[in-house]
């Protein structure tokens, strides 16, 4: 099975520093181990030799390519090349926990500015809804899909925080009394077995006490 087409979505991430840029882009044209996308509104493309990971989702799961540019066309459209192996690619499985809405209080943190220094950002919010494979969240801070950060997530009744590093998955954008909320969808990336049991045995409990009589 091919796992890149023509005319599929596909997200490109420049590291540059402690900070990811990220590229919403499409394939244009694949090429035996050659792929060309175009990229839509970019300032500060990327240059040729430029490391770059590629990001995107399919029904079964999510993927990754750790590639460079290897060449650009000017002509008759903008277009940048990555050289690309099928085995290369790396799958992140979906796998099909239950999700449950719930306000469960997480902090994590992230590179920032503040103060037009670059430093480490502490914070926190609440879920929207979680499983044992991810969750989703309102953070108002910008962040880009494929960044992953460190997260720590209060259950009820445990002393400690579940810790946890999650990737931003999907994002998307709300527009309520004149602002712009920023609703991302995480999935756990590196999380102990012991402490995901815990958070699916959390939500077991919790749908057991809202099921009707």
């Amino acid at each position: 099975m091919d796992l890149l087409n023509i005319e599929q979505d596909i997200h490109i991430l420049v590291k540059d520093g402690d900070e990811l840029r990220e590229f919403k882009s499409k394939i244009y044209a694949i090429h035996d181990e050659a792929i060309a996308f175009r990229l839509e509104d970019a300032e500060n493309p990327p240059k040729i030799g430029t490391s770059i990971e590629v990001l995107f989702t399919r029904p079964d799961a999510y993927y990754s390519l750790q590639t460079k540019i290897s060449d650009k066309i000017t002509r008759p459209i903008p277009l940048f090349i990555f050289q690309y192996r099928q085995e290369k690619i790396i799958r992140s499985q979906r796998r099909r926990f239950f999700r449950v809405a719930t306000r469960l209080r997480i902090a994590f943190a992230f590179i920032g500015f503040e103060k037009g220094r670059r430093k480490k950002i502490a914070s926190s919010t609440f879920t929207k809804d979680i499983s044992g494979g991810g969750l989703y969240c309102y953070i108002q801070r910008p962040l880009m899909v494929g960044e992953i950060l460190p997260l720590e997530i209060f259950l009820p009744d445990e002393e400690k925080p579940i810790a946890t590093k999650a990737r931003v998955v999907r994002k998307n954008e709300f527009e309520k009394a004149d602002i712009v909320l920023n609703a991302y969808g995480f999935n756990f990336e590196k999380i102990k077995e012991s402490d995901r049991t815990k958070i699916i045995k959390y939500l077991n409990r919790l749908q057991s006490r809202l099921k009707p009589l």
